[in-house]
């Protein structure tokens, strides 16, 4: 069980044991609950960053070292 579920599930047990709780409240737990679990895990998220990161990484000595070698020599002058 996630941290999500599990703190979704001690609110909704404390607002069951409050006499005076409102049904409102309970609906906004499950909405604020339904919410979060719509929203995927990081271990969904990072494959597909890394799949983006990957087309974006510059090789050693490449494109990307040699324009800052020659902008820091333009400084240089």
């Amino acid at each position: 069980m996630d941290y999500i579920s599990r703190m979704y599930g001690f609110c909704t047990e404390l607002l069951r044991r409050q006499p005076l709780a409102e049904p409102s409240f309970l609906a906004a737990a499950r909405e604020v609950r339904e919410d979060q679990l719509a929203v995927p895990s990081s271990s969904q998220v990072v494959p597909e960053l890394e799949r983006r990161a990957a087309g974006h990484r510059s090789v050693p000595g490449g494109a990307h070292s040699s324009s800052a070698a020659s902008r820091r020599s333009a400084f240089r002058r």
